[in-house]
């Protein structure tokens, strides 16, 4: 794989993993969509900034993508794509957010990272 497409796609990943985690602490202090109305959710979505730079950041997130997937196979490039934002949004949660990861959790993960370098091979 090119040095390019490498950088691509760590681009696509980092930002899709700082999406998630933007999103997830952004909506820690969104209302209950059970007890607000339709209005009082869309202000308070619309008017969150760590929403909005989630949002921003899926954006970026794609636009790494889309130019990534160029040059190589999608057969290789989805699941390489997924799968390395699941292991570090994984790996982040556990790190920034203080939430647990089960043993289970990381023995599925060690099976991603090799099923990662069998497809990149």
């Amino acid at each position: 794989m090119k040095t390019l497409t490498v950088i691509l796609f760590s681009g696509n990943i980092a930002f899709n993993a700082l999406a998630n985690l933007l999103m997830k602490v952004g909506m820690r202090h969104a209302p209950d969509p059970s007890s607000a109305g339709v209005p009082v959710l869309l202000r308070a979505l619309l008017s969150d900034w760590r929403l909005i730079a989630g949002v921003l950041a899926y954006a970026a997130s794609l636009g790494f993508y889309m130019f990534a997937i160029r040059d190589v196979k999608l057969s290789v490039a989805y699941p390489l794509s997924v799968s390395c934002a699941i292991v570090l949004v994984t790996a982040l949660s556990a790190l920034l957010l203080r939430e647990s990861v089960s043993a289970r959790q990381l023995a599925g993960g060690a099976v991603i990272l090799a099923g990662i370098l069998l497809l990149a091979s």
